[in-house]
């Protein structure tokens, strides 16, 4: 999409119409139109003898050109009036979220776009062969700063005053954007801006990016989930907008979690245990590794094994992590004794079971299963999930294949 300066110069192709006053004839006029033509000075001499016109061309009034002057000094201040906008384009870096194909344009794209409604840029598009020479030109260094030199360089190149410079990088599977924007001319860093978010889909990049510009803008920090849209939270509830179902949330040291099973039912690669949705609405749905990764609602991720070792510390440790975070109520018993415990920190863990790619369904009451986001070292096929037995107090790490349904637990970003 091209970008261009829709405010009119008025002084460009302007064109003005003289009004010419009409010649007066005498009366008596003879018309000799061949012999005036033929004796050429000799007309214009006999002309005022014979009552012909002089062949002189009609004069403009004073009025008129003092009119047409006061006009064009008008367009000029005017012209000189507007104010003057910066030419951007948007350099993008870093890795591109795997669950959006093509996220660096989108985010190029809608960085340019919101940039140009803020009324103070034009864009200029990045055609094909402009994303190219950006692609092999390394502007952010290891360090982080800006190389000078590659800015003036680009900047010369595409003719323009600023540059966005966009770098992506990923944060325990959620996506951490910085943009600066930078005087090509002096390599000045005018305004810098971040935001967090999964960019699990497009809605949440167009959200990203126009926080981002809006920090640019003004300087103040900006939240990329809108009041009245994306997951809320309020008190201690949090709303998924998608499909308005609500969660309670919990604070345990230095996190905050989704104190139940997320339930949010996708298009693929997530079922209700045993295929009944009385289980989902208990239990909360059972997902595929992939489908799980991109579950979690805007704000809100699925959490790493490391994240889950933090969990675990911050309860007392992993050897006593499972009795400290089982729920009141749902757990089988154990020879006689619950599988209950007291739900000391309000995670409320409960035993969904889980379910294989073969359509089986195995031990809801008595396992919790819940995804981390973390792949084996070693395969690709495999991830790390949390397991808590009802009749054991410690939680489990171990890896299974992804294409297993587990629960899963919402991490706030």
């Amino acid at each position: 999409m091209k970008f261009r300066n829709n405010i009119p110069n008025s002084n460009a192709g302007a064109t003005f119409t003289v009004a010419r006053p009409a010649v007066a004839l005498n009366a008596n006029t003879h018309t000799h139109g061949a012999n005036t033509t033929a004796q050429g000075a000799n007309t214009n001499a006999q002309g005022d003898r014979e009552g012909r016109p002089y062949a002189t061309h009609p004069t403009v009034s004073k009025p008129t050109l003092l009119t047409t002057a006061l006009f064009v000094l008008f367009c000029i201040a005017l012209a000189l009036a507007q104010p003057s906008k910066k030419s951007v384009a948007v350099y993008m870096s870093g890795k591109e979220p795997a669950a959006v194909r093509g996220a660096h344009k989108v985010l190029g794209t809608e960085l340019a776009k919101a940039l140009t409604k803020s009324g103070e840029y034009t864009a200029v598009d990045r055609t094909e062969e402009g994303r190219k020479v950006i692609a092999g030109e390394q502007i952010i260094q290891r360090s982080g700063a800006i190389d000078q030199k590659q800015v003036k360089k680009l900047g010369k190149q595409f003719g323009v005053d600023i540059l966005c410079i966009a770098e992506i990088t990923e944060v325990m599977k959620s996506h951490y954007l910085e943009a600066r924007l930078v005087d090509v001319e002096t390599a000045e860093v005018l305004a810098v801006a971040s935001q967090m978010g999964n960019m699990s889909d497009g809605l949440d990049i167009v959200r990203t990016a126009q926080a981002v510009v809006k920090e640019l803008m003004t300087g103040e920090e900006q939240s990329n989930v809108p009041s009245g849209g994306g997951s809320n939270v309020s008190g201690n509830v949090l709303t998924d907008s998608r499909d308005g179902k609500k969660y309670r949330i919990v604070k345990i040291g230095s996190q905050t979690w989704m104190a139940e099973n997320l339930n949010y039912e996708t298009k693929g690669g997530s079922k209700c245990y045993d295929n009944n949705s009385e289980n989902c609405a208990k239990y909360g749905r059972l997902y595929e590794w992939n489908t799980a990764m991109n579950a979690c609602p805007s704000g809100w991720h699925l959490p790493s094994k490391d994240e889950y070792e933090t969990l675990d510390k911050a309860v007392g440790g992993e050897k006593i992590a499972g009795k400290k975070l089982k729920a009141k109520s749902g757990w089988n018993s154990y020879k006689e004794k619950s599988g209950n415990d007291k739900d000391e920190f309000g995670f409320s863990a409960l035993p969904g079971g889980f379910g294989s790619s073969d359509g089986r369904f195995n031990y809801v009451g008595s396992n919790g299963v819940w995804w981390s986001a973390s792949e084996h070292e070693d395969s690709s096929n495999y991830a790390y999930y949390r397991n808590i037995y009802y009749n054991c107090d410690d939680a489990d790490r171990i890896i299974n294949y992804k294409s297993y349904l587990f629960s899963v637990r919402c991490l706030q970003d």
